[in-house]
């Protein structure tokens, strides 16, 4: 099966064998959540309940499709869902780390808001004992100050641990302090910036981005600027990402052959 078409410009395709993330609604970020909103278009369709097309749920259908892609490929797993919610089952999560474990060619990025569950399951459930594998990177999504520096207490045990990790601040809400939040901490391997993308889409200033992109050099991370603040709807253009923060690199980690940074 080919992958599933996608916007999202740090990734080659996207991935979802577990969709839905049903509230309460935990951050600011989520409050204007395109997964629910793609999720109630899809009502009855696409493996979508028609009752209720937000809740967790488990495609059986889709846990091989990287194994049948041959093309080396950066998947972003479950951006249509949560993956540590609560009501995701660790046989579920054992299941889709399972294959993605089996298919080295390509990358995996693993995504969520709650940093306690992702912690919890991959210290002191499945990967106790494993060796980290080079081509999984786990991320968690800070909007303000506060989150990031949760992400980053979460971050830094699985960096120790020798996962790769990566941060997304999307949407980004308010400006934050990268570079002291990480002085008593491991920095990510990688920082993905972005504006909120909606109808209404809140306001993130440039001088925010460049205050991280400045961070991020500083602590010799890695930064890859998405998007500005977008508003979406029929015939509306993306805001250009101003020249000095269109900046796109990529740890070697994750790279694709042939694949190089935009900077």
């Amino acid at each position: 099966m080919s992958p599933i078409p996608h916007k999202i410009a740090y990734v080659t395709a996207t991935w979802n064998p577990v969709t839905g993330c049903p509230g309460p609604k935990i951050s600011r970020g989520c409050d204007n959540c395109f997964a629910e909103r793609m999720a109630k278009r899809l009502r009855g369709r696409c493996g979508y309940r028609a009752d209720d097309p937000f809740r967790a749920t488990m495609h059986e259908d889709r846990l091989n499709q990287p194994a049948l892609r041959r093309r080396p490929t950066r998947y972003l797993v479950s951006d249509m869902g949560d993956l540590w919610h609560d009501d995701v089952l660790n046989p579920w999560r054992n299941r889709v780390f399972n294959a993605a474990l089996a298919s080295t060619r390509h990358r995996f990025l693993f995504l969520s808001k709650r940093f306690t569950n992702m912690g919890k399951y991959i210290l002191d459930l499945l990967f106790l004992d494993t060796v980290p594998p080079p081509h999984i990177a786990l991320g968690l999504t800070a909007c303000t100050q506060d989150e990031l520096n949760r992400a980053l207490e979460t971050l830094s045990r699985l960096s120790l641990m020798g996962w790769h990790t990566w941060l997304s601040l999307e949407p980004l809400l308010e400006p934050v302090d990268l570079y002291h939040a990480t002085q008593e901490t491991t920095a990510p391997d990688w920082v993905v910036l972005g504006g909120e993308k909606a109808q209404a889409p809140r306001d993130m200033e440039p001088d925010w981005a460049r205050a991280i992109r400045d961070d991020c050099a500083v602590l010799e991370i890695p930064f890859f600027m998405k998007q500005m603040a977008t508003k979406v709807g029929p015939g509306l253009t993306p805001p250009a990402i101003p020249g000095d923060l269109f900046i796109r690199q990529i740890p070697q980690t994750l790279r694709l052959p042939g694949e190089i940074d935009h900077a």
